[in-house]
Formats: structure tokens, sequence, C-alpha cells
């Protein structure tokens, strides 16, 4: 009678055991899910906007510059020049002064300006009525003969006069036989003051350096001087 006995404790043993409730399952917290579920951004949906998008709207016609296309308005080389040019004073020395248009930029202009040919007169005075050093340059070209006044300060041609001619004329040169510096420390030698004008020129079938100086009388001397001999004449 015991093996019955062992045989229903087992079947209730089993029984008991098929009844029992199972281990209930873990289930995630609702921040788990929350955290599981959420994705990394898709960097297409979170780039900020261009620029273009996040600047304000402006009127076009405050910001639109002119097209590649497009000529902007352009004031000649003189007119430039005159705008932004200071006149330099009545009373310095030429001696030691020099302007933004030098002498050789001078006898370069005033040859384009002719559309060729060759200088054979150059000159620096003060001139009252342009209130301004002036160049007085003599251009021949051909047959024609131009007579320019120059700002030596600005470039601006001030005059300008043509004329036909049949004079035979010399181009001069600044640097040989005798270079304007040379010239001027003659010239200072022979008459001491201030140099208030000079001109190189040829005429009379030679070429010369010509300077007005102001002694410390206020009297004007002027010294001549030969490009080709050195030759010195003063008068006083």
């Amino acid at each position: 009678m015991r093996r019955p006995i062992i045989a229903l404790a087992a079947a209730a043993c089993l029984a008991a055991t098929a009844c029992s409730p199972a281990e209930p399952e873990t289930t995630p917290t609702p921040t788990d899910v929350e955290i599981s579920s959420v994705e990394s951004p898709d960097p297409a949906m979170t780039e900020s906007p261009t620029m273009a998008e996040s600047m304000p709207e402006t009127d076009p016609s405050m910001t639109e510059s002119p097209t590649d296309g497009a000529s902007t308005p352009e004031m000649s080389p003189s007119a430039s020049d005159s705008a932004t040019a200071e006149s330099t004073s009545e009373d310095v020395d030429l001696a030691t002064q020099s302007f933004a248009i030098s002498p050789e930029d001078a006898i370069d202009r005033a040859v384009q300006e002719a559309g060729g040919g060759f200088v054979h007169s150059i000159e620096l005075d003060w001139s009252s009525d342009n209130n301004a050093w002036v160049y007085e340059l003599d251009v021949l070209n051909g047959s024609t003969e131009l007579d320019m006044d120059m700002n030596a300060d600005s470039g601006v041609i001030v005059e300008l006069d043509r004329d036909d001619t049949d004079d035979a004329k010399q181009p001069i040169d600044l640097e040989s036989p005798m270079s304007w510096e040379e010239a001027r420390d003659t010239a200072l030698q022979a008459a001491q003051g201030r140099i208030t004008s000079w001109k190189l020129e040829y005429d009379d079938d030679y070429t010369a350096y010509e300077f007005d100086i102001e002694d410390a009388s206020g009297d004007d001397v002027e010294v001549e001087i030969n490009v080709d001999t050195g030759q010195v004449e003063i008068d006083d």
C-alpha cells in the first residue's frame, strides 16, 4: 500500500507545480520605453537654416551690385588728379621742390596728347591765372605745333593751342648732354638765391637751360647755360 501513497504524493506535487503561478515577467518602465524608442535625429531634419533663409529679405535695389557686364563711368586721369591734388605754394624754391607731375611725366603726357612728335621746349613757372605751378610745353608733330600748359600738381591741361609751322626743331633731353641737376648747380654758382622758374629749350640752333633766380635783395637774375658747351650767360 506504500506505492500508491507515494504515487499520489508525486502526482499532487506535480499538480501543485503546474498550478503555481509563473514568475511575472519584468516589463520595461515607461522611462525605458521612451529612451529605447527615441532614435537619433536625422541630420537632414535638424540642419540649421541656411544663411539665405535666416537673413531677413532686403530690397534688391539697396544691395544689388553692378553686373560684370555693366560699365561704370570712369574719370579721366587728369580730372581725377585735379580733384585730389593739392596746390603747391607759390613761394617754394624750385631748386629743391618736386611735384606730383615730374618734368619727364609732363613731356610724356604732352607727346601723348599731341598724338606723337616731340617736345622742343619745357618751362616751369607760376601761373597767376591758374593760381598754380604750370609746365609750358611746345610739341612739334609733323607740321603741327602745340602750345600746351599743364598743371604740375594734377597733370590737367589748362590751355592748348595748335598752329601750323614749318620751323625746324630738335627734341630736348633732360639728361643729356647736361642733366637738369647739373644745370641747376651751375646756375646757383653763378647767382645765389631762390629759383623761381626754369626752362629747357631748343632755339636758334642750340639748346639751353634758363633759370630765373631771385636774389637776397628781391631782384631777378636770369642765368642761361648752353648744354653743349657749358657756357654761362647772366642777365641781371
